[in-house]
């Protein structure tokens, strides 16, 4: 059984089209579904949700705005399924990408995995990403950026981490590394988890699954505290425990490899 978690800050347009696309993609009857409603939204709406999704579906009503990471911890504890995902109320989906994920994620070795993902436009998404540092967001700024798999994929792909926007877990891994790490906000909580899960021994990977479509807002570009959310959560990262603890170990092998 999965357990899947989504947030909405007012995003239930999308999460219309979202739950819809489960219910055409998805066997009901494997799939509980926790709707966050981290601002208030019309009654109406969310009865319009309910019937969109006939099967197992939670409400959750926030009494004040919470971040990502407290937001899917909270939905997440409730959750029954032997697998879990967090994923962004704006995502589509053209298939079923949870059979072939539960099967990477079986293995005792993985920690955290995520299929394909692209843009509107179609073009390949980068939610699979190396790590952050200093030099790697610079050398980004100045050069762009580039995916770092195709979608001829065949293979399971191990990166350094994933993008909130879909990640899938099992629910014992997931309760291992303790959940997101609420001390941040709204930036680099899927970083943070993912390289704890890393220095745990679990890895992360891309897995070549039937691909969902992402409309990124770039919000950091655009507005000015979300820029500021993620200066502080990055600042918060580099002096991260987690964060030394991998690239002490990437070092490490670095300086072991023939």
């Amino acid at each position: 059984m999965w357990s899947l978690s989504v947030v909405s800050h007012g995003h239930v347009d999308g999460l219309r089209h979202l739950l819809s696309d489960l219910r055409h993609h998805l066997p009901l009857e494997r799939f509980e579904v926790f709707v966050t409603l981290n601002l208030d939204e019309p009654e109406e709406q969310v009865r319009r949700l309910e019937r969109l999704w006939p099967g197992e579906l939670t409400v959750i009503r926030n009494s004040r705005r919470k971040g990502f990471a407290a937001n899917h911890n909270a939905a997440l504890c409730r959750a029954r399924g032997r697998f879990i995902a967090a994923i962004d109320p704006e995502l589509r989906l053209h298939g079923n990408p949870f059979d072939r994920l539960a099967a990477v994620l079986e293995e005792p070795s993985t920690g955290i995995a995520t299929t394909l993902v692209c843009d509107a436009d179609g073009q390949l998404a980068d939610n699979a990403r190396e790590v952050i540092s200093p030099r790697a967001l610079l050398a980004r700024r100045l050069h762009g950026h580039r995916p770092l798999y195709s979608s001829s994929l065949d293979h399971p792909l191990a990166v350094d981490w994933v993008a909130g926007l879909f990640m899938s877990m099992r629910r014992d891994a997931f309760a291992r590394l303790g959940g997101f790490d609420e001390r941040y906000f709204l930036y680099c909580e899927d970083a943070d988890l993912c390289l704890r899960a890393w220095n745990e021994g679990l890895g992360v990977y891309v897995v070549p699954a039937p691909m969902v479509t992402h409309v990124a807002r770039r919000r950091t570009l655009k507005h000015l505290q979300h820029f500021a959310w993620h200066c502080a959560s990055l600042a918060k990262l580099w002096r991260s425990s987690a964060y030394r603890r991998f690239m002490a170990q990437r070092a490490h092998a670095g300086r072991d490899a023939p």
